[in-house]
């Protein structure tokens, strides 16, 4: 998770490996805390190792039209 407004990282998660061609597939976790303050802008930054081919940067496509999900991301503010 990036900080975009200071260019700094907030939070460093998992790498992965994703190749629908075999079926393999893993998930990438992010978790930890931070703090910011006042106005930030916030994002996340994913690199992929074969940016040529979409099908292997985030999975196989569902191929039915229906919504596909690639990040969940819960947040909560303390204090």
């Amino acid at each position: 998770m990036q900080n975009i407004t200071t260019d700094t990282a907030l939070l460093i998660g998992s790498n992965g490996y994703c190749d629908p061609t075999y079926g393999a597939y893993t998930n990438l976790e992010l978790s930890g805390k931070f703090s910011i303050s006042a106005n930030q802008s916030l994002g996340f930054q994913y690199y992929a190792n074969n940016p040529v081919s979409s099908i292997y940067n985030l999975g196989g496509t569902v191929g039915d039209g229906s919504v596909e999900t690639y990040t969940i991301i819960d947040l909560w503010k303390v204090g």
